[in-house]
């Protein structure tokens, strides 16, 4: 094979040099994009289907998946499948793999599980002892959530990698104004993390940054998205502590069904249920914490914070009515998350009332200028396929698949 696996093809009609491999032309205003180019030895005896795989396992990998042997082999199903079903996504796997011969799926979020890590490090020897049985990481999903998901196999926890991205720009906007981020670059902000909370804004972060922060902002964001991917983690391992898959599972009334018909015909609410539940989940994932020195306040902080968020991506819902994302009923308004964590923790734990009230204040002030936005700029700013960058940097839009 040519050193470059491409050469080959670029001599086609009319083929163009894309940012990765080749994009060559078909007619009818019809072209294909050649990304990936495979050895025989890496391809022979793998199904079509597997081959799709390529894009992001090794080779050991793809044979492994054809049975699945425990938990560990299921969440490498959900993390493959992932990928292999969204071509973006494939192409920023692309560019994760370059320079790593001895690439594999799973390695690659074992390194990605530094905010779990930490969260793990702060629990008791017991509870480290049980939760590290549990497969639990990201996933380049396409909705930005967490679940911790019942198999036959035992449990799997899944944080979509979206939602690490939604923390940060998030947190660019709120804390930016303290960190000298322009107030241009904080509105974008804003308008990337509901995108993406939306399902609108591309999921190529990795190959089409949208701005870069100086070095103090970077690790200050950083430390406030590790903090609330933390308590993400510690919400999905309460739910397996306090047993709640187990009993989304066996219960006949299923946690979460809401308006469910009972006995004679009247109407109860599984809703109360599943959001007692959840409130729990919230609780658990702070007063687990038994050592970390200040990590349960932070932790605590963080998680009031993410709740504030939540709260302001339900008006960006209401603004982009053409999107079908709604808002899950298993899940209590984050307002009254807030105000639990509030009443249950104690007054040296997470943000005091006043700070409380100061944040929703902000986040009532961004809700007003996101919709003004929308009116002036355009109707489908939340909605319409693409990505937004900050205005500070670089130009207001790059060429897909020739600039990155």
């Amino acid at each position: 094979m040519d050193d470059d696996p491409f050469e080959g093809l670029l001599r086609m009609p009319g083929a163009i040099k894309a940012a990765r491999g080749v994009i060559i032309p078909l007619g009818d205003d019809i072209s294909m994009h050649v990304t990936n180019v495979y050895r025989k030895t890496e391809t022979e005896g793998l199904t079509p289907q597997e081959m799709l795989l390529l894009a992001c396992c090794s080779r050991a990998e793809i044979i492994r998946l054809r049975e699945l042997g425990n938990s560990h082999d299921y969440l490498l199903r959900l993390r493959a499948n992932a990928i292999a079903d969204s071509p973006r996504a494939c192409r920023v796997f692309a560019a994760r793999k370059k320079d790593r011969p001895r690439w594999t799926l799973s390695e690659y979020y074992r390194g990605k599980n530094s905010a779990r890590n930490q969260y793990l490090r702060c629990l008791s020897a017991k509870q480290r002892h049980e939760l590290r049985k549990i497969p639990a990481g990201m996933a380049l999903v396409a909705e930005a959530n967490a679940m911790c998901v019942g198999s036959l196999l035992g449990n799997v926890i899944v944080v979509s990698e979206l939602l690490e991205h939604f923390f940060y720009f998030m947190n660019v906007a709120f804390f930016g104004k303290s960190l000298g981020v322009p107030s241009p670059d904080r509105g974008a902000a804003l308008l990337i993390a509901a995108r993406t909370m939306l399902g609108s804004e591309a999921l190529d972060f990795d190959i089409d940054s949208r701005g870069t922060l100086n070095r103090h902002a970077e690790r200050r964001v950083r430390r406030l998205v590790d903090d609330q991917m933390a308590f993400t983690f510690g919400h999905e391992y309460a739910h397996h502590l306090l047993g709640h898959v187990e009993a989304a599972t066996h219960s006949p009334l299923h946690m979460f069904e809401s308006n469910a018909q009972g006995a004679g015909g009247t109407e109860y609410s599984a809703c109360r249920y599943v959001h007692d539940i959840e409130h729990d989940a919230d609780i658990g994932a702070i007063t687990q914490i038994c050592n970390g020195g200040d990590m349960m306040a932070r932790v605590a902080s963080a998680a009031m914070t993410l709740f504030v968020y939540l709260d302001l991506m339900h008006s960006s819902f209401e603004l982009a009515p053409e999107i079908d994302r709604k808002i899950s009923d298993s899940h209590p308004a984050p307002r009254d998350r807030i105000s639990r964590l509030r009443a249950s923790l104690g007054p040296e734990l997470g943000l005091a009332s006043a700070e409380i009230d100061g944040a929703l204040e902000v986040s009532s002030q961004f809700k007003t200028w996101m919709a003004e936005q929308v009116v002036v700029q355009r109707p489908d700013l939340l909605s319409f396929y693409g990505s937004i960058y900050f205005p500070s940097q670089g130009p207001a839009m790059k060429r897909d698949r020739l600039d990155f």
